[in-house]
């Protein structure tokens, strides 16, 4: 099992968002090392998985992304988290308004309120 998150930051240098969107693999072992991007052009990323924000951290400082979703709890990675996301995120909202519209949409997904869904969602 391999993480691409990397990689797409590396080897996409003109994607303008990076997502990844599953079990987080880093919970059970470590990731491979690549190399520095060669130029410096910050992408934003969403990472929903588990706890992305304490294990995709390193990753994201490493290749000077720009984080607009990450979390803090473990969670069920659902699309519709990611669709929410992307919708906020194409009409410029900032990282708040997106973490909201994440938490609404998990909230009605999962039956459980807002708030409980906002703690899920690491505030940027």
């Amino acid at each position: 099992m391999k993480i691409d998150f990397q990689k797409q930051l590396l080897l996409r240098p003109n994607a303008s968002l990076v997502i990844f969107l599953g079990h987080n693999g880093l919970m059970d072992f470590q990731f491979e090392e690549y190399p520095p991007l060669e130029k410096e052009k910050v992408k934003d990323c969403i990472v929903l998985c588990c706890k992305s924000r304490q294990y995709f951290s390193p990753i994201i400082k490493k290749y000077n992304a720009n984080p607009v979703l990450l979390t803090e709890q473990l969670m069920y990675p659902g699309a519709m988290v990611l669709e929410a996301a992307i919708e906020g995120w194409i009409k410029g909202e900032n990282k708040e308004m997106i973490r909201i519209r994440a938490a609404e949409s998990y909230a009605k997904n999962q039956g459980i309120s807002v708030k409980s869904a906002k703690g899920i969602f690491s505030k940027l």
